[in-house]
């Protein structure tokens, strides 16, 4: 019924990744869900660079990690998704069921409700000011949730909600590897500006920790739900502003590109200081820069260091 064929298998983003296609998720599904193995599977190009998505007949989805660094979602999503979605605004992954390994796959992988919609881009919003203020909306809703005994970020690790400082070598390391073309030392002095920044002052609060558009989901014009809850936990709350380059918060007025450019929010920095998503951000986009340029992914690679300068070729400006 699911025959193994190469060519029903998602892109390979990484070298360590583990190879899956149909006929893997197939005998998956009959060896351990047989109530769902009959309904039609194939792959979905999602924007996510972690997990491989096949679509399972109209309703469900398939989700498997595309390498060890990512396992363990699943179990994670079971168990804090159904508890924060009552109090959040827009719909979030309703994780149905906990997948173990077999079939030559090595980790535990999820199956859950489909949820309706595409990336959130400029061209499937009706209204970025109106997606601002309902992302801005789940965002509080979220950060004003009952942590309770939820995960905390690491307060000496590199974890997104983790304090900033603990980046600074791994930061510095990742801005000489950029591409030549980039300005190293005005990425350096804004690197160095942003740890000025002082500390978040008050309790850990709920973060989603990746808030990109490709984690967005836009229906009929407008935004509908979030996704990837992959990096949720609690800590300092600017970790949920955006950098510049892969920004979620869209500024009104012509935008070139598909990717949501930022503005500040209200009382977050100022026009001659580091805003908190400049702050946390920073050292993410340095790290995946080269990646996605090399790999030509669906990234937008306008930023805020780049603006006078052309981009790779092939690339939306």
């Amino acid at each position: 019924m699911y025959p193994n064929t190469a060519s029903q298998a998602p892109v390979r983003l990484h070298a360590d990744e583990v190879h899956t296609d149909v006929g893997l998720v197939g005998r998956l599904l009959q060896t351990q869900f047989l109530q769902w193995a009959h309904l039609p599977l194939t792959v979905f190009a999602s924007a996510g660079s972690d997990h491989v998505l096949y679509r399972l007949g109209e309703d469900l989805a398939v989700r498997l990690p595309r390498r060890e660094s990512a396992t363990g979602q699943t179990e994670q999503d079971l168990i804090w998704l159904p508890r924060l979605a009552p109090a959040l605004p827009l719909a979030v992954p309703e994780p149905l069921a906990l997948g173990q390994p077999g079939e030559g796959f090595p980790w535990t992988w999820g199956i859950y409700r489909w949820l309706p919609g595409e990336p959130a881009f400029r061209k499937t919003l009706s209204n970025l000011t109106q997606a601002a203020r309902d992302l801005a909306r789940f965002i509080q809703a979220l950060q004003a949730a009952d942590p309770a005994d939820g995960p905390v970020a690491d307060p000496a690790s590199l974890e997104r909600g983790a304090p900033l400082r603990n980046r600074d070598a791994w930061t510095r390391e990742n801005i000489g590897r950029l591409p030549d073309d980039l300005d190293h030392k005005a990425l350096t002095t804004a690197w160095e500006a942003a740890l000025q920044a002082p500390d978040w002052p008050d309790d850990p609060v709920w973060l989603h920790g990746d808030l990109q558009s490709g984690n967005l989901l836009a229906h009929e014009g407008r935004l509908r739900a979030v996704i990837d809850f992959g990096s949720l936990r609690r800590g300092i709350r600017p970790a949920s502003w955006r950098w510049p380059g892969t920004g979620w918060m869209p500024q009104p007025g012509p935008r070139s590109g598909r990717c949501w450019h930022p503005t500040r929010p209200p009382g977050h920095g100022d026009a001659a200081g580091p805003s908190p998503s400049r702050q946390q951000k920073f050292p993410i986009t340095c790290t995946r820069t080269p990646r996605w340029w090399s790999a030509r992914a669906t990234r937008c690679p306008r930023c805020w260091v780049t603006r006078h300068k052309t981009p790779p070729s092939g690339q939306n400006s």
